[in-house]
């Protein structure tokens, strides 16, 4: 009996063995498309054109006659696939539909457009159906005109309710530019709605201002086949970016930024698709990105990072609670690095699924792959099942011994998602971190039996895997035909669930195009495969596998099968859930086909599981439910009850869906509504608060608008990011020893570590780059950056340097060309190195570097250059020299001088080398200690300090001429600290307008009478030319007036606390987006005052007026272009701050923190274009080094985006005609909009361009501005050489002599004054032909020009004398004196003009006459009065002298008493002068009133650089 049974056995098996599934393969030429119905063996396919149609899985086919024969394409209606398909005939414009699985076919009847020559053609079909109404169906046609139209191809919608006949679907407004509209399918599956939503995006009105492609977006709604519309007016004035529709939910994405493809964006949630709430997320979500829900049995959301924005960060995989309103981060996936992410369900299971994460950076990935059972509450390694012990690491230790998954099913061929209860497969491969070295990944296939929770490799090869009869058929198809060796085509199966499998070789060489199960849910037997001909031919194969006979057609009984429960056996959503599946050994089939997966649900007693956080509340770390006043405030549960009450709340709510039963009592929390608004509807101000155990050493943002990335640097040389403005907080790295920032490229940042390691990002932190530093000491000198290519710099190190002590130590200069990938050397002894090159407008050679150079045992350092990186040729420009500085298109060398001296030499090429020519007057006896102050367009601001004691230091601010070689003084005794800084700030954004403080006491200072400086600040509208002191407002910030007449500037000025002050260099008065805006902290007085006695003033008019806005020092900062100001007191424990909305006119006070502290700095992005704020404290209530930081967000203070080319905007000008144009800038005002990062920097329009004035010009080397506003050559000076022009222009013919006077370089005025140009001019050496040429006049040209004129004279007087005197009696006649005589000849207009020309001949002769007699008289008068002043003349005036004409003598006297000043002031005069005089002042304060406020950009502040001589 025994050996009966197993010889039975043993005959099963063979036979099992020999068995084969049915294969049928048909040869197609040309490609071949094919779609099958669900749960069905007909499938439609497309061969030529020709529709076709097989009724039994692919094994024969026949021609579908009712249709056209030019389709194009199929579409299974997904919401009716098992009956319902479209063809689409584009070609003819055709749509067919079948419902009965292809039996009958009908065509669809929809309008189509004109036809004709001209007419416009569809590109393209596309049919939705309503899942609730199968007869509701919405066509979308891609409609684009003819070529030669001009117009874009647009998207017009047609619906029906009879699932044939179609009827426009027109939206309320017209002229949109792209429309998608979709069934609103939300709600019960039974429910009869017809709801429709579109999403409709319209050319925006200030395209024109921006992106041309901006398009403005509006979502409406129709219930009645669009009869009629219902608008989303919740969304009125919001920026949409996207409509989502999900299984439950309609979603809504805002741009809070229209004009930033960067910008935060917020996501609105709906239920039913028309009320939408705002949800929450833990950081600033910024597109694109992905949102959807997790699994149709699930009510939740995930929102992920888009595959396309794989370069975001910050965000990571965060989920939401089943209300998709409040999303958490999921902590087990990295967000610091970029990447995207793959999710799937494991057949189908509630609350199983599986995410991977890829990390993309520098062309390297990084895989993270996880599984929940949970709902996402939980997530843990993929573990392996290593039954044959083939992998080298412990498949027990799953945290090191893992599986990685590189693809999902979903994406292979675009199939569905397995629905099978606990069997899924993946693609990827096992993860050993135990291993010494990484390998490279070797993809595998892996299959899981139990629902994920472990995980067997059934491939060594990845391969294509479906699922037949619930599972217990696998067959797979390796993606490559020679995965397993062998180039031959195989597919491979499994009749026992993955245990075991077996090859089958197809006879054709095909490479797989195509594999699907015939029915969707794998309850059937049958595959069919689509092969392309793997030697090229345009050939393709269909193969139909079948497994019908499999086990002789034998079907499972009761005994073969298992019960199977899933997730652990743990409950999920409230149940526990036990499936039926057939036992692995079991040698049958189900053959349920198209049935459902058996399954008992047994429902469970509520837990803490079955509960989520209530929306007032967060999840701690403890796990525990915990109050959130942001959340509280999001909620508007604080409208129940009055400011300052509390309110009761439940903690924690039972998830929406959750089935659990007997739910369990959740203790109420009591939480203050107090600080909340008292409306309930949201603070227009949001404040969000950090705790950091350290102190910042330092922090700053990117310079750019995209977004708010900060990176901070603790004191204890940690880095932290932040990618919301410090909302939220993250560390970043250990150990760092310094942070750069690239100055040329905003994306670049340089973190080194204490290992020699450096960290480098090019896309503003969203990912990092690690380098190996050469083998040398960081000194922590700074790079040395090219200016136009990004991956090159140079780094510093030292070498023989374990201690500085070393002799041998020195520094050596290292090159990077490739970003950082490898170093070389570039310079030994190198301390600083430029790529000037780069920089300069005209270098010499564009690959030029300048070194400081500091030979091993030399103390002297040297400027040298080389245009080929130091390997063949250098130049040593300076053997002795103290450093340079480049400033713009300058750089000013130091170089000493005897005497202990300094001498500054410029170039502006790196060839020619000048020394600059400082102007004579300074009152310096050396050139000690000079500091370069910035440069701009044609000039370089220099301050030579003309007095050194300490504590005292001031000089002479200077500008250059365009070639940084001859310098004059703009003003002296212009304050310096002693540090090398100076008070010295150009305003930002505005042409010319520069701010100094002055020491008004300098005389003192220097005759020892006085030991502390006295400061005054001064203003210039016009680059320096002139200065005047600040205008005092009239009354303070509380309407009393100050103690001092404002009118008398010279006692009654506002004076400002300036550069050299500042803890943060970055500060400034003013900022380049806030145009005009400009705060400091001073007085109104006689001089400043210190900081603790100061106020805080505010310019919005580009410093022309001043207003005192606040008592007390307060620090300042700019936002959203200057549509927000915040202030925060200076040096004071404070707990509020105050800001304004409406540019100053209007200011409020917000508490931001709960008890005082001292604010260190508030900070926001360098183009100050940001809404949120960051403000740096430290705790009063705590011991040691801590630091709190504060985010304040001021985007709901708002109602919405202003709009370019509406009336929230308007041109306006800073002053009339300054620098010889009249410029408008667009500046919004209207206070109820903000500006985001709209391009307002374009639209600077130049209006005209005027003549030039005094206001153009300023005084030449050596000549200073004397008080009558004329230049004055300084005594013992002599000007420059005009004949240096013809040196720097070789072309130049001609020069001119010098007149005193220069232009502005920032000038562009035309005609008018040119007090530049003098009468006389020289020829240029090696052009006095050329020049001789131009002036010399020949001996014919002489004798035309006086011949003809002569002639013209002659014959024009004897008309005259013919015509008019000799007819009208001659001469003798015009000797008589006749009023009103009208006895002249006049017959005609021509005796009309003649006799006049005559009247006025005679007139002028007798005024000459006239004249001459005057003239004597007064000589004769002047010679008496002259003779009585003599000595011994005692002769006095007789009476008959006391006449009317010794009057008119005495006049002339004081006329003639004008010094010489005044003479050349007159042609001033004569040319339309605009000096202005203040009819209004009563009190001249002998300073000159700046004349106009005409503003353009100007270069961003420069920080000063210092260099002084060494001392002896």
């Amino acid at each position: 009996m025994i050996c009966f049974s197993v010889l039975l056995l043993f005959w099963t098996n063979w036979v099992s063995a020999e068995w084969q599934p049915k294969v049928t393969s048909v040869k197609r030429s040309g490609s071949f498309m094919f779609e099958s119905f669900d749960d069905s063996d007909v499938i439609l396919g497309i061969k030529k054109g020709a529709l076709q149609i097989s009724r039994n899985a692919g094994t024969s086919w026949k021609d579908v006659k009712a249709v056209s024969r030019d389709i194009h394409y199929i579409d299974i209606d997904n919401n009716f696939a098992e009956t319902r398909a479209f063809v689409f005939d584009v070609e003819d414009n055709r749509v067919y539909a079948t419902s009965d699985k292809g039996e009958s076919w009908f065509e669809l009847n929809f309008p189509r457009p004109n036809s004709g020559k001209d007419a416009d053609e569809i590109n393209f079909m596309s049919l939705a159906s309503n899942p609730f109404v199968k007869d509701d169906l919405l066509l979308s046609l891609t409609i684009c005109p003819s070529s030669h139209k001009g117009r874009e191809c647009f998207t017009e919608h047609h619906i029906s309710s009879n699932g044939k006949d179609f009827k426009p679907l027109k939206m309320p407004l017209e002229q949109h530019a792209y429309v998608n509209c979709r069934f609103l399918s939300l709600g019960a599956k039974d429910s009869a709605n017809h709801d429709v939503i579109c999403d409709a995006r319209y050319p925006d009105d200030d395209a024109n201002f921006a992106d041309s492609t901006q398009l403005k977006r509006e979502i409406f709604l129709t219930s009645d086949y669009g009869k009629s519309f219902e608008t989303l007016s919740q969304f009125k004035g919001k920026n949409i970016r996207y409509l989502i529709l999900t299984e439950d939910y309609a979603i809504v994405s805002t741009s809070e930024d229209k004009y930033n493809d960067d910008s935060v964006e917020e996501l609105w949630v709906s239920q039913d698709g028309r009320s939408f709430e705002n949800a929450v997320t833990p950081t600033n979500v910024r597109g694109p990105y992905f949102v959807s829900q997790i699994s149709k049995s699930s009510k939740k959301l995930m929102l992920m990072a888009d595959a396309l924005g794989s370069d975001q960060k910050g965000t990571g995989l965060i989920l939401s609670d089943s209300d998709g309103l409040r999303f958490s981060p999921i902590s087990s996936f990295p967000t610091e690095i970029p990447g995207f992410y793959m999710m799937s369900s494991v057949g189908g299971l509630e609350g199983a699924f599986i995410c991977s994460f890829t990390a993309i950076q520098h062309h390297s990935a990084q895989m993270t792959t996880k599984i929940t059972f949970d709902d996402g509450r939980s997530w843990s390694r993929l573990r392996l099942d290593d039954v044959n012990n083939e992998y080298e690491c412990d498949s027990e230790d799953v945290e090191k011994c893992f599986i990685n998954s590189f693809f999902m099913p979903s994406m292979i061929f675009n199939t569905h998602e397995h629905q099978i209860p606990g069997v899924s497969y993946v693609i990827g491969s096992v993860e050993d971190l135990t291993a010494d070295s990484k390998k490279l990944p070797q993809l595998q296939t892996f299959a899981t039996t139990n629902g994920g929770e472990s995980w067997r490799k059934i491939l060594d090869f990845p391969a294509a895997v479906q699922f037949g009869d619930h599972g217990n058929v696998v067959v797979a198809f390796p993606f490559s035909p020679d995965a397993d060796g062998d180039p031959a085509m195989e597919f491979f199966y499994s009749l026992d669930q993955g245990e075991t499998w077996t090859e089958y070789e197809l006879k054709e060489p095909v490479v797989l195009g195509g594999f699907m199960s015939t029915s969707g849910d794998s309850s059937g037997s049958k595959f069919i495969m689509r092969g392309s001909d793997f030697s090229g031919k345009d050939v393709s194969w269909f193969y139909t596998i079948d497994f019908s006979d499999a086990f002789e057609g034998k079907q499972c009984t009761e005994d073969d099968l298992e019960d199977w429960v899933s997730n652990k056996g743990e409950c999920v959503g409230g149940a526990k859930r036990t499936y039926k599946r057939r036992k692995p050994d079991a040698r049958c089939f189900v053959r349920d086909l198209y049935a459902d997966h058996a399954m008992e649900e047994e429902i469970c007693q509520c837990s803490e599981i079955d509960y989520e956080c209530s929306p007032e509340f967060f999840r701690a770390d403890d796990g525990t439910c915990k109050p959130d006043f942001g959340l509280l405030e999001h909620s508007g549960s604080c409208k129940a009850v009055k400011k300052g009450k509390e309110l009761k709340l439940s903690p924690k709510k039972l998830q929406r869906g959750n089935k659990c039963e007997n739910p369990i009592e959740i203790e109420k929390v009591t939480v203050s509504c107090n600080g909340l608004s008292e409306d309930g509807e949201g603070a227009p101000i949001i404040v969000f608060e950090n705790f950091l155990d350290f102190e910042l050493k330092s922090y700053q943002y990117f310079n750019t608008k995209a977004d708010e990335t900060v990176l901070f640097r603790t004191d204890k040389n940690d880095v932290y990011l932040s990618y919301d403005s410090g909302k939220t907080i993250k560390k970043f790295a250990e150990k760092v020893t310094e942070v750069v920032f690239n100055p040329y490229f905003n994306t670049s940042a340089y973190v080194f570590g204490a290992d020699n390691q450096l960290q480098i990002t090019n896309d503003r932190a969203r990912s990092f780059e690690t380098f190996d530093l050469p083998e040398a000491k960081q000194l922590g000198f700074p790079l040395s950056f090219h200016a136009t290519e990004a991956d090159t710099f140079i780094f510093y190190g030292g070498k023989n340097c374990d201690s500085f002590f070393n002799p041998e130590c020195h520094a050596v200069a290292y090159i990077t060309r490739n970003g950082g990938t490898t170093f070389e050397e570039l310079k030994q002894g190198a301390l600083s190195c430029e790529f000037v090159g780069s920089i300069y407008e005209n270098p010499s050679n564009p690959d030029m570097i300048m070194c400081l150079v500091k030979d091993k045992g030399k103390r002297e350092k040297s400027i040298i250059t080389s245009s080929d990186y130091f390997e063949t040729e250098e130049s040593t420009v300076f053997e002795d020299a103290l450093g340079y500085v480049s400033l713009g298109e300058y750089t000013v060398i130091a170089v000493p001088h005897e005497n202990d001296e300094l001498r500054a030499f410029v170039t502006i090429n790196g060839d020619e080398y000048a020394e600059a020519k400082l102007p004579a007057g300074l009152n310096a006896d050396k050139q000690q200690a000079y500091t370069v102050l910035g440069s701009q367009k044609g000039a370089i601001f220099f301050h030579l300090t003309t007095h050194m004691t300490e504590g005292q230091e001031y000089g002479a601010l200077m500008k250059s001429n365009s070639n940084g070689t001859s310098f004059v003084t703009l003003e002296r005794s212009v304050n310096r600290g002693s540090s090398g800084f100076v008070d010295f700030e150009k305003i930002e954004g505005l042409e010319g307008i520069i701010m100094i403080n002055t020491v008004f006491n300098a005389e003192q200072l220097q005759l020892g009478k006085e030991g502390e400086k006295k400061l005054r600040s001064k203003i210039s509208f016009n680059d320096g030319a002139d200065w005047t002191y600040l205008q005092a407002p009239k009354t303070d910030s509380e309407g009393n007036k100050y103690d001092c007449n404002p009118k008398d500037l010279e006692k009654c000025s506002l004076s400002l606390h300036g550069y050299t002050e500042r803890e943060d260099q970055r500060d400034t008065y003013s900022s380049g987006s806030a145009l005009g805006y400009m705060i400091g902290v001073g007085n109104v007085g006689e001089h400043l005052l210190p900081k603790e006695e100061c106020s805080t003033f505010m310019s919005v008019d580009g410093g022309f007026t001043w207003n005192e806005v606040a008592k007390g020092a307060y620090q300042w900062e700019y936002g959203d272009h200057g549509s927000i100001v915040v202030l925060v007191k200076d040096g004071e424990k404070t707990d509020s701050l105050l800001y304004s909305l409406t540019s100053g006119k209007s200011w409020s006070e917000f508490k931001f923190a709960a008890d005082e502290l001292y604010v260190e700095d508030i900070v926001t992005t360098p183009q100050d274009s940001a809404m949120r704020f960051l403000l740096i404290g430290k705790s009063t209530k705590v011991t040691g080094r801590h630091t709190r930081t504060f985010t304040i967000d001021f985007t709901k203070s708002f109602e919405r985006q202003c709009a370019l080319g509406s009336d929230d905007y308007a041109y306006h000008s800073f002053g009339d005609c300054l620098f010889g144009h009249q410029a408008e800038y667009l500046q919004k005002v209207n206070d109820h909009c903000y500006n985001g990062a709209a391009p307002l920097e374009d639209a600077v329009i130049i209006v005209k361009h005027c003549s030039c004035t005094r206001m153009d010009f300023e005084c030449d080397y050596n000549y200073y501005k004397a008080g009558d506003g004329t230049c004055k050559l300084v005594d013992g000076t002599d000007p420059l050489d005009g004949s240096e022009i013809c040196e720097k222009y070789t072309d130049q013919i001609e020069y001119f002599e010098p007149t005193g006077y220069r232009k502005i370089p920032l000038s562009t005025c035309v005609d008018g004054l040119k007090l530049d140009e003098a009468s006389r001019s020289h020829a240029c050496p090696g052009f006095e032909k050329e020049f001789k040429e131009r002036y010399s006049i020949s001996g014919r040209r002489v004798l035309y020009i006086i011949t003809v004129p002569l002639v013209v004279f002659v014959l024009a007087a004897w008309f005259v004398y013919d015509r008019g005197v000799k007819r009208n009696g001659g001469f003798s006649r015009f000797g008589e004196i006749r009023l009103g005589d009208e006895e002249l000849i006049e017959e005609n207009r021509l005796d009309k003009m003649v006799n006049s020309i005559v009247k006025v001949g005679v007139i002028g002769f007798s005024g000459l006459v006239t004249a001459k007699q005057l003239s004597q008289r007064v000589l004769q008068n002047t010679w008496q009065r002259v003779r009585s002043r003599l000595p011994g003349n005692k002769n006095g005036p007789t009476y008959s002298s006391l006449n009317h004409d010794q009057f008119l003598d005495e006049a002339d006297e004081l006329l003639a008493e004008h010094d010489e000043d005044a003479n050349d002031l007159t042609s001033f005069l004569e040319n339309e002068s605009n000096f202005d005089i203040n009819e209004e002042d009563d009190i001249d304060s002998g300073v000159t009133r700046p004349y106009s406020d005409e503003v353009g950009v100007s270069d961003d502040h420069e920080e000063a650089n210092d260099i002084e001589s060494p001392p002896n």
